[in-house]
C-alpha cells in the first residue's frame, strides 16, 4: 500500500499561511493564543486562526492546531517574569505576598488556577448605626450558599460572610485566623485613578501566608486578597481542587 506524501509547512503568520497555501503545502500548522509553548514564534490570535483555517478551508489546504504545552525551564521564567512586570506594573507586589504569588505560578504551570468555589455575588451594606452587613453569594460542593456577615467594618463583615458559606463545605476554615491587615493607596498616573492595594495575612497553626489585592477601593482590594487567602490556605491543607 502506497501512503501518499504530505507536505506540512509551518506558519507563523497570516502571510506564511498564504505562501504556503500557493506553493503548493497539502497542510500548514499554526500556533493559537497562549496554547502553545513556542514562546519565541508568533502565535495567532482568535480572529487571525480563524481567518488563517478559512482561508486553508476554501483552497482545500488542511489546518493543525499546535498545542505543544510542554514548557522548557526557560519558557516557564520567562512566562512566569512577564506575567510579574505585567501585575506589579498595574500596582501590585509580591516580595511579601508569598501566597499570591504562589498561586499565580501555579496557574502558569497548570494552565489554571486552583478553585474550590464558584462565586456568583457579593455585596456590603454600611448601617445606620455604623455597623456593617456583607452578603456573600456562591457555589461549592454542589450546593448553592448563600450567607451573611456582621462586622465593625466592610472587610470584617465579608470575612465573617466568606467564612460561613466557606466553612459549611470545607471545615478546615474554621482553623484560619486573619492576623494582619495593610492598606496603602497608590496614586495613579497622569490623568489616571488612584488604586487601592491590601496585603492580608492569614496564619492556620503555626504557619502564616500573605495574599495581595488591589482595586479602585478598599473594599474591592480587601475581596481580592481574601479570595486568595482562603484559596491558598484550602490548597495547604491538602484540600483538593474543584
Amino acid at each position: 500500500m502506497t501512503v501518499p506524501l504530505e507536505i506540512l509547512a509551518p506558519a507563523g503568520s497570516y502571510a506564511c499561511v498564504e505562501a504556503a497555501a500557493q506553493n503548493g503545502a497539502d497542510a500548514v500548522y499554526l500556533g493559537y493564543g497562549p496554547f502553545h509553548a513556542r514562546r519565541n514564534a508568533a502565535g495567532f490570535t482568535g480572529e487571525e486562526f480563524f481567518s488563517a483555517a478559512e482561508y486553508c478551508r476554501v483552497r482545500g489546504v488542511k489546518v493543525y492546531a499546535a498545542l505543544n504545552t510542554l514548557l522548557t525551564d526557560r519558557e516557564l521564567v520567562t512566562r512566569v517574569t512577564d506575567r510579574v512586570k505585567e501585575r506589579e506594573a498595574a500596582g501590585y507586589t509580591f516580595e511579601a505576598a508569598d501566597a499570591s504569588f504562589e498561586l499565580l505560578l501555579l496557574e502558569e504551570v497548570e494552565g489554571k488556577r486552583p478553585t474550590f468555589f464558584d462565586l456568583e455575588s457579593w455585596r456590603v451594606i454600611s448601617q445606620d448605626d455604623g455597623s456593617t452587613e456583607a452578603t456573600v453569594k456562591l457555589h461549592a460542593g454542589g450546593q448553592r450558599l448563600v450567607t451573611v456577615g456582621e462586622g465593625n467594618g466592610p472587610v470584617n463583615a465579608l470575612d465573617q460572610a466568606f467564612r460561613r458559606a466557606l466553612a459549611t463545605i470545607y471545615p478546615q476554615i474554621d482553623g484560619f485566623s486573619l492576623q494582619d491587615y495593610k492598606v496603602r493607596i497608590l496614586e495613579g498616573a497622569p490623568g489616571t485613578d488612584s488604586v487601592t492595594r491590601v496585603m492580608l495575612t492569614m496564619a492556620h497553626a503555626d504557619e502564616a501566608w500573605t495574599c495581595v489585592g488591589l482595586g479602585p477601593n478598599i473594599i474591592e482590594a480587601s475581596w481580592e486578597a481574601l479570595l486568595d487567602a482562603y484559596t491558598y490556605g484550602l490548597l495547604n491543607s491538602g484540600v483538593e481542587p474543584s
